[in-house]
């Protein structure tokens, strides 16, 4: 019951041209989803700023981007000189595959850009575009994986993939052979895709963006770190206060962090023990 009510909510939704929330949006889960323990929100383009990330995804996808890939043909009869199958170079898939898939990239770009995607979200999207000539397949288009929406098995044994257009206009719905998917484990527990690289290692993401963050604003200070100050009187009012607290800070970071500052109104400065 409840399935037949989300097909139909999903029908309604694309009838009145409502595109559905993205799940990659933080929005969507909630602050909750993407909290890790060390308070920084793990998000899919927050962990790829990590440079060690990107070093290691960099040299994954170089790797794998410069391994041939072919299409072979078995030969009939008895195997000559040992071999049973050759290159089919004149098969299309051949061409597509080793030569290029689709008019804006080069076979080595598109196996990096698939071995970047399969690293880090654990899936591989491509959409397999029948030629102008009637053949079933063209061309061979990336689709990167933060346009998936939803992916399910319907009651005829079929996976549909729900993508969101690139223009943002609305969705276009894919069967199963009509969208390439390379999945890694581990898988979700239905099995039809890989769990996101952010999603099984959160807390480590989360530590190191932490890590980071720290860092930037500690040098951002001068390597310093904050202190007390001591105003003889009382504020007007709490604008007031956030006013002085506020000109205080722009004062001594970034740029002004080395500058001479002046105290005034009987106002006391104490750096805090243990810092300069």
């Amino acid at each position: 019951m409840a399935g037949w009510l989300s097909r139909v909510g999903r029908w309604m939704a694309e009838g009145l041209g409502v595109v559905p929330p993205d799940p990659m949006d933080p929005r969507f889960w909630g602050a909750v989803e993407h909290a890790s323990r060390s308070g920084e929100f793990v998000t899919a383009q927050g962990a790829l700023q990590l440079d060690v990330v990107q070093s290691v995804l960099s040299r994954l996808q170089g790797t794998l981007s410069t391994l041939p890939l072919m299409v072979y043909e078995r030969l009939d009869g008895p195997a000559e000189a040992g071999e049973d199958r050759r290159p089919a170079r004149e098969h299309p898939l051949y061409k597509l595959l080793h030569r290029r898939p689709n008019a804006r990239q080069t076979a080595q770009e598109f196996r990096s850009q698939l071995a970047f995607h399969l690293a880090y979200w654990r899936n591989a999207y491509f959409e397999i575009v029948p030629g102008d000539d009637g053949s079933p397949i063209g061309s061979l288009e990336i689709v990167d994986p933060s346009r998936l929406i939803n992916i399910e098995r319907r009651s005829n044994g079929r996976v549909y993939y729900t993508v969101r257009r690139l223009d943002g206009t609305g969705q276009d719905v894919f069967r199963d052979d009509e969208l390439g998917h390379i999945r890694m484990a581990p898988l979700t527990a239905d099995g039809l895709r890989g769990r996101y690289m952010f999603e099984t290692a959160r807390e480590t993401f989360g530590r190191a963006m932490a890590v980071e963050t720290f860092g930037s604003l500690f040098f951002k200070n001068g390597s310093s770190g904050g202190g007390i100050l001591e105003h003889p009187g009382n504020f007007r009012s709490k604008e007031d206060q956030s006013d002085f607290l506020e000109t205080w800070r722009e004062g001594g970071s970034g740029n002004n962090r080395h500058k001479d500052r002046l105290l005034k109104y009987g106002v006391k400065y104490t750096a805090k023990p243990g810092r300069n």
